[in-house]
């Protein structure tokens, strides 16, 4: 173990080789996962590097997210993101940096481009104070957004630091005898060792094995609120799984769609760009006979169709009855054709138990109701549609006679 002074000292010099070789796309990658760290969660990197033209000034730059303003006071992802957009530029350019800046600005803040309200730039070299504070006065003047700029001794205090030193080892070659020394260390080690092999991986994760390893990881970074800051890096590992364009779907493709979905939802508390995988998932289990698989599509339904409720989803209740109906008759044909005499533990135990997964509920509850007047705005503070109303309401459509609260 070293001092954080050794190490700053370390990354400091590597990031001017960076400069020296011009390797631009290396460092929007390191700027890239400082911003996410440091500026907000909900970052990507933009298309092409900025040398190129490919990204019109903007290296990394937010995407749009309510959740920050749905859930004050939330940690982990939620709690870093948020809900106003920024754009973050880095350059390894050694002279004229204040007239690059003012570029990028005006290349960022462009008429007819997406709204911004503040800006980032990382350099690898330094500006000078008084410069740093006339850049900022003209961003604020000419462009009305927010000017930061951090230069290669903010850079390498950054990846000095334990939630960030890793970036430093797999792309800057620190050493692990110059990493400091970490004395509020509150993960399990199995947990860090995990996601340091993970790290420094070079080969693609292919097999179940692999996706057994993520998996851990994942779950335990969806479910720990010290360890949820890392649950977006657990997802892009775990989207490795996912087949490419012309790849046929197999089981690992569904596990790894399975986990995706359940850590967006439990981990972050939304299904943004993840219904997809569960319609993939759900059509999987559809033509498979595995009973593990079909139990858990069940669970994953069951999800969704909380989801759902609480306006996460986008999905029609149809569709969820469809997938939920579709579900059961499977299985009842799976349980028709099994000889139970052959297969004892398979129609006695393993499809009953996922045909139990599959909730009657999702399929009767969600139907659609004739009601004498329409049904209000949904709200996520009403559940009339999967929990029966003990008490008449009229302003949440409820039904009196009990006999028709599942039709």
């Amino acid at each position: 173990m070293s001092n954080p002074s050794s190490a700053e000292t370390f990354i400091r010099f590597q990031l001017e080789q960076l400069a020296a070789r011009n390797e631009h796309h290396k460092f929007e990658q390191i700027c890239t996962r400082i911003a996410r760290r440091r500026i907000s969660s909900n970052i990507l990197l933009s298309i092409g590097p900025a040398s190129a033209g490919g990204d019109q000034g903007r290296d990394t730059e937010t995407y749009y997210t309510r959740l920050p303003e749905e859930l004050p006071g939330a940690a982990g992802f939620v709690g870093r993101a948020t809900s106003r957009p920024v754009a973050v530029a880095c350059t390894v350019q050694r002279t004229g940096l204040p007239a690059k800046i003012r570029g990028d600005l005006a290349s960022i803040c462009r008429p007819n481009s997406s709204s911004v309200e503040n800006v980032a730039f990382f350099s690898v070299h330094e500006i000078s104070a008084a410069k740093k504070h006339e850049l900022q006065q003209h961003a604020r003047a000419e462009h009305q957004v927010n000017l930061e700029i951090f230069v290669g001794e903010d850079i390498a205090t950054f990846l000095a630091e334990p939630d960030l030193v890793w970036v430093a080892q797999k792309d800057l070659d620190l050493p692990a005898a110059m990493v400091p020394e970490q004395h509020d260390e509150t993960a399990p080690r199995w947990y860090n060792d995990i996601l340091s092999g993970l790290r420094h991986r070079n080969a693609p994760l292919l097999s179940f094995g692999d996706l057994s390893q993520v998996r851990q990881g994942l779950r335990h970074a969806t479910f720990d609120a010290a360890a949820k800051p890392d649950l977006p890096e657990w997802l892009e590992y775990t989207g490795q799984f996912l087949p490419t364009q012309d790849a046929s779907e197999d089981e690992v493709t569904f596990r790894a769609r399975y986990e995706i979905s359940v850590a967006r939802l439990r981990g972050m508390d939304s299904l943004d760009g993840v219904e997809g995988h569960i319609r993939a998932a759900m059509d999987f289990a559809l033509d498979s006979e595995s009973p593990a698989v079909i139990e858990d599509a069940g669970v994953l339904l069951m999800y969704w169709g909380g989801g759902w409720v609480r306006d996460l989803a986008t999905c029609s209740p149809n569709e969820l009855r469809d997938y939920n109906l579709r579900m059961r008759k499977h299985i009842d044909q799976l349980l028709s054709d099994t000889d139970e005499t052959t297969y004892p533990i398979r129609t006695q135990d393993s499809l009953p138990r996922a045909r139990s997964c599959v909730s009657t509920r999702v399929g009767q509850n969600l139907a659609p109701r004739q009601l004498a007047s329409p049904p209000p705005a949904r709200s996520p503070n009403l559940y009339p549609r999967t929990r029966p109303c003990r008490t008449y309401r009229p302003t949440q459509g409820c039904l009196t006679d009990p006999k028709q609260w599942n039709t």
